[in-house]
Protein backbone atom coordinates (compact mmCIF):
# COMPACT_ATOMS: atom_id res chain seq x y z
CA UNK A 1 0.00 0.00 0.00
CA UNK A 2 2.57 2.67 1.24
CA UNK A 3 4.35 1.52 -2.14
CA UNK A 4 1.49 2.61 -4.35
CA UNK A 5 1.07 5.49 -2.42
CA UNK A 6 4.17 6.83 -2.91
CA UNK A 7 5.14 6.60 0.55
CA UNK A 8 8.42 4.74 -0.39
CA UNK A 9 10.97 6.23 -2.27
CA UNK A 10 13.81 5.05 -4.37
CA UNK A 11 17.34 6.59 -3.26
CA UNK A 12 21.00 6.02 -4.15
CA UNK A 13 23.65 5.54 -1.12
CA UNK A 14 27.46 4.36 -1.49
CA UNK A 15 28.53 1.85 0.07
CA UNK A 16 31.33 1.79 2.74
CA UNK A 17 33.21 0.60 -0.62
CA UNK A 18 32.22 3.81 -2.67
CA UNK A 19 29.78 1.67 -5.08
CA UNK A 20 26.43 3.26 -5.93
CA UNK A 21 23.29 0.87 -4.42
CA UNK A 22 19.68 1.60 -4.77
CA UNK A 23 17.52 0.90 -2.06
CA UNK A 24 13.85 2.08 -0.91
CA UNK A 25 13.58 4.44 1.93
CA UNK A 26 10.95 3.63 4.23
CA UNK A 27 11.41 7.17 6.33
CA UNK A 28 7.68 8.51 5.30
CA UNK A 29 6.52 4.72 6.79
CA UNK A 30 8.52 5.03 9.30
CA UNK A 31 7.32 8.71 10.99
CA UNK A 32 3.91 7.70 10.35
CA UNK A 33 3.89 4.51 12.52
CA UNK A 34 5.64 6.17 15.40
CA UNK A 35 3.75 9.34 15.58
CA UNK A 36 0.35 7.88 14.74
CA UNK A 37 0.95 3.52 15.10
CA UNK A 38 -1.20 2.43 17.71
CA UNK A 39 1.24 1.54 20.18
CA UNK A 40 3.37 5.20 19.33
CA UNK A 41 6.41 2.95 18.75
CA UNK A 42 9.12 2.45 15.98
CA UNK A 43 8.23 -0.14 13.29
CA UNK A 44 10.81 -2.31 13.99
CA UNK A 45 9.71 -2.69 17.65
CA UNK A 46 6.02 -4.38 16.31
CA UNK A 47 6.22 -7.75 16.84
CA UNK A 48 4.35 -10.28 14.27
CA UNK A 49 0.99 -10.29 16.25
CA UNK A 50 0.68 -6.54 16.19
CA UNK A 51 1.57 -5.51 12.63
CA UNK A 52 -1.66 -7.06 11.39
CA UNK A 53 -3.43 -4.34 13.93
CA UNK A 54 -1.01 -1.96 12.18
CA UNK A 55 -1.67 -3.16 9.24
CA UNK A 56 -5.27 -2.24 9.72
CA UNK A 57 -5.10 1.06 10.73
CA UNK A 58 -2.53 1.72 7.87
CA UNK A 59 -5.25 0.54 5.47
CA UNK A 60 -8.37 2.66 7.13
CA UNK A 61 -6.64 5.62 7.70
CA UNK A 62 -4.49 5.75 5.04
CA UNK A 63 -4.83 3.86 2.14
CA UNK A 64 -8.90 3.58 2.09
CA UNK A 65 -9.30 7.33 1.82
CA UNK A 66 -6.23 7.27 -1.17
CA UNK A 67 -8.23 4.74 -2.94
CA UNK A 68 -11.79 6.62 -2.85
CA UNK A 69 -10.13 9.83 -3.76
CA UNK A 70 -8.32 8.90 -7.13
CA UNK A 71 -11.00 9.85 -9.73
CA UNK A 72 -12.69 6.64 -11.45
CA UNK A 73 -11.59 5.87 -14.87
Amino acid sequence: MAFEMGWVKKVTKADNKGNLKTVNDYSAVKAWVTKYGYLKKPLNRYTYNELPKLVRQFEQYIYNPYIQSKPKK
